[in-house]
């Protein structure tokens, strides 16, 4: 689970370098949510994990498409991705078989389901995002290609 994770946040990063600002709040149509909400988005869904793998209740509401309306700079983008990612890293040392196997924070599932489910909500939207740079490069033949996924 944390290798994928570090792969993600590795092309999540990738994802939002080279663009301008405008691009990351570009949709390719009516109601799709630009590269940066999707960004926000699997940020703060992996942000509850960090927090609930941490052994942390934090209240987390869930709610369909947190912060995916959201805009930030690539900047602000990328730097949010190394912080959170320094948190997964430190979760996922600090849990074990039996916290994996114990209730989570909240209730209703295990950890492991809840780092599972959630991780692989973070997947489709990860997906999305990478469509959704490449049908802004599509859209727009003049701009540079500084994205390659996996590099």
């Amino acid at each position: 689970m944390l290798g994928t994770t570090l792969d993600r946040h590795e092309d999540l990063a990738a994802l939002v370098t080279g663009l301008p600002d405008d691009a990351l709040t570009w949709t390719p149509c009516a109601d799709a949510p630009a590269l940066a909400g999707l960004v926000l988005h699997i940020l703060d869904v992996e942000g509850h994990l960090a927090a609930i793998g941490g052994g942390e209740d934090d209240h987390w509401a869930g709610e369909n498409g947190s912060h995916i309306l959201d805009s930030a700079t690539g900047a602000a983008l990328r730097d949010a991705i190394f912080d959170l990612e320094a948190r997964m890293r430190a979760m996922f040392a600090s849990i074990d078989n039996a916290r994996l196997e114990a209730s989570a924070p909240g209730g209703g599932q295990t950890l492991g389901q809840a780092l599972l489910e959630d991780l692989d909500h973070c997947a489709i939207h990860h997906g999305q995002a990478q469509l959704t740079r490449n049908l802004w490069e599509a859209a727009h033949p003049d701009a540079p290609r500084t994205y390659e996924h996996w590099r």
